[in-house]
């Protein structure tokens, strides 16, 4: 699990729930996560990482969640 810059956070979790991030405040909850949903997984995070690149404030490590995420869906 990593740290990544988030607005938000869950709280509350779906039966089987994954978290894949937790938001450095608020002793680690979660922020990214996955859960099924029919035959399928959801993918839910609350890290703002669209609003971050026009704000500056763009890290790689949060492009690689992206990355990822789009990775896996496809």
């Amino acid at each position: 699990m990593a740290n990544n810059p988030s607005d938000g956070y869950f709280n509350r979790l779906p039966d089987g729930s994954q978290i894949h991030a937790t938001r450095f405040m608020r002793g680690g909850a979660a922020s990214t996560i996955t859960y099924p949903y029919g035959s399928g997984r959801v993918f839910a995070t609350t890290c703002y990482i669209d609003q971050a690149w026009g704000a500056g404030q763009w890290s790689l490590n949060a492009g690689r969640m992206l990355r990822d995420a789009v990775t896996c869906g496809l």
